[in-house]
């Protein structure tokens, strides 16, 4: 059968760097919601913030998106500094890709989606996007420029530059040119601004910055109309209307209920204000007010998206996590967890999923939910293992450390000193065997204890225990395969299988009958354990080297995921019957594999996403 991508991706979590703002969008209307994460741009669906769609072009880290005014294109641009335009609806193809240099910290459309700007550490430009011809020239600033508007009524032409040169810069349309020109600069803060924004119509415009100030400007005039102080950055100001007003209110009040401006600080606060002009539109503006604070200690908010529709704020947390507020009192109505870059574990029990990423992140999603543990502290995690009868997880650290996490609050339980650096892990019935650089350690699930410490003489790759415990298999960087029989505590060699190259990853199957060995020559072999005689010894479809591999529970079915970024599964023959194998991109490095059930497959990768293949 044909292998089709399952629709749940559990997306990465939001880019973010404590300190410095983030960017997110939402699509004009009101549906998508789009942000940079690792080397790929996440498309979620607002409602239920499920996947839409990831596009995993990029070949440096993703930072910064926006989408066109008609919400037909989304723009992406990344760190190595260049920017590509997908469209947002199937098959979401990629249509055009600039190399422009520098870190990409901004971008904007026009209005009317034919230019796009593009700012950041390297040389602002706004183009056009078919002939690539400069559509104004932004020269002015001389630090990176952190943020770029654009008016959103194609004749004003009117385009906003916040820089961390401290200025906001304004460039518009001289009486009889067609391209916008330096007008003036903006000097009320202090220090780096952060965002620059325009309200709906563009009668307004707010910036806010590193000295903690808000600053809302009316833009014919271009003064100041009021100003906010924080004693910590401004990094994201966004600005939304309210809801249409329930029956009985009046006309009147509809005018001054206009629309409410939010922003977010790192002290942990995203701060509303309630701006809009007098009555007779006299060009008196109304006191701003504070509508309400919502504030959590120890964060910092970096990013803002709002919604006007569904009148809902996205907000980007320093760890990671994005909240879903109402726009009303700021009250949270979901969040998003997850990992934030290269995932390396994975173990599936009893419907729970526990995944284990670089930067010492654990989660554990238990079908209703994901709930991510760790913080900046935390060590790179090498595997997991799921003790379910026990309710923990066993994870090995990159600091020699063993942990045991409880699976219901992602506490630790208990920490144990490992003799060298852990690198895979191998579950039995009654043990667990950790592979370590220079030791092998078996793990008694009911003692919670380590029975056996052994040292290696060989450089050791990949480890797989038979099922029922009673025996273990080390793959080395020579090529060989040692299996041994455990009695006890003891470990015992019983023999040596020999490669063509270092061993790159093995298991044994679910029933006990196979071991599956794929070395460095990109050959998969199995061997029947019965008399070790090799049953298959052609398997090669992969253009790089194998990373992972797992036995589908049937016994007879077995995926491998490859640095070419995609994952074979094959079957084995029966009888003189060979049967083909199925090729999947997967669009991303599959670090671990495990099967779910007999026609579904996970990958996790180095993008931070953790992907189900359900195969027909």
């Amino acid at each position: 059968g044909e292998a089709s991508l399952v629709s749940m991706i559990n997306p990465p979590l939001p880019r973010t760097e404590r300190g410095r703002p983030s960017k997110i969008h939402i699509s004009p209307q009101d549906d998508l919601l789009a942000y940079p994460s690792a080397k790929v741009l996440i498309l979620l669906r607002i409602s239920d913030l499920s996947v839409v769609h990831r596009f995993s072009h990029h070949r440096f880290d993703t930072s910064a998106v926006r989408f066109s005014a008609n919400g037909e294109f989304v723009a992406s641009g990344d760190v190595g500094g260049e920017v590509f335009v997908f469209e947002t609806i199937a098959p979401f193809e990629m249509k055009y890709k600039y190399n422009i240099g520098g870190e990409i910290a901004d971008i904007a459309w026009s209005p009317d989606g034919t230019k796009i700007g593009v700012v950041g550490d390297g040389r602002p430009v706004y183009f056009d996007l078919k002939t690539g011809s400069s559509g104004a020239d932004l020269t002015c600033h001389s630090r990176r420029i952190e943020s770029i508007a654009v008016h959103p009524n194609e004749k004003q032409m009117l385009i906003l530059l916040a820089s961390h040169d401290s200025r906001v810069s304004v460039f518009e349309k001289p009486k009889g040119g067609y391209r916008p020109k330096y007008s003036q600069l903006l000097t009320a803060h202090c220090k780096e601004v952060y965002s620059v924004s325009f309200n709906d119509d563009g009668s307004i415009f707010a910036s806010g910055g590193a000295d903690g100030r808000l600053v809302v400007y009316d833009t014919a005039t271009k003064t100041k109309i009021a100003e906010r102080q924080h004693h910590r950055s401004i990094t994201s100001t966004v600005f939304m209307s309210l809801p249409s007003l329930e029956e009985g209110d009046t006309v009147e009040e509809s005018k001054r209920r206009k629309e409410i401006l939010v922003y977010a600080s790192t002290d942990g606060t995203i701060n509303a204000l309630r701006c809009g002009y007098s009555m007779d539109r006299s060009g008196q503006w109304e006191e701003v007010v504070e509508e309400w604070v919502v504030k959590e200690d120890g964060l910092q908010r970096l990013a803002l998206a709002a919604s006007s529709s569904t009148g809902c704020i996205f907000a980007v947390n320093s760890n990671g996590r994005l909240d879903k507020m109402r726009a009303s009192d700021g009250s949270i109505i979901t969040s998003l967890n997850g990992h934030k870059g290269y995932l390396k574990a994975i173990d599936i029990s009893d419907g729970i999923t526990v995944t284990g990423d670089n930067a010492g992140r654990l989660c554990i999603d238990n079908g209703k939910g994901v709930k991510s543990f760790g913080d900046e502290k935390s060590m790179a995690i090498r595997g997991v293992s799921i003790l379910t009868k026990e309710g923990v997880v066993l994870c090995i650290r990159v600091n020699n450390q063993m942990e045991l996490i409880s699976l219901c609050d992602g506490s630790l339980i208990s920490s144990s000193p490992l003799p060298s650096e852990p690198r895979s892990v191998s579950k039995g019935r009654d043990t667990v065997a950790i592979l370590c650089h220079k030791h092998i350690l078996i793990f008694d699930r009911k003692t919670r204890e380590i029975i056996t410490e052994d040292t290696l003489s060989i450089d050791p790759v990949a480890v797989s225990m038979l099922p029922d415990g009673t025996e273990l298999a080390i793959g080395d960087s020579t090529g060989a395969v040692t299996v041994y029989l455990i009695t006890g505590s003891t470990l015992i060699v019983s023999r040596v299988l020999k490669q063509k190259e270092a061993v790159s990853a093995m298991e044994y199957s679910r029933d006990g009958v196979y071991l599956a060995v794929a070395d460095g020559s990109r050959y998969v072999n199995v061997y029947r354990r019965e008399d070790w005689s090799q049953m298959v010894d052609d398997w090669r479809q992969h253009n790089a080297s194998i990373k992972s591999i797992g036995w589908s529970p049937d016994g007879k079915t077995l995926a491998t995921g490859s640095v070419d970024r995609s994952i074979i599964v094959w079957r084995l023959p029966e009888g003189k019957n060979k049967l083909d194998s199925i090729v999947e991109k997967t669009g991303h490095i599959p670090e671990a594999l495990i099967w779910a059930s007999s026609s579904e497959v996970i990958t996790v990768g180095e993008d931070g996403c953790r992907i189900n293949w359900r195969f027909q």
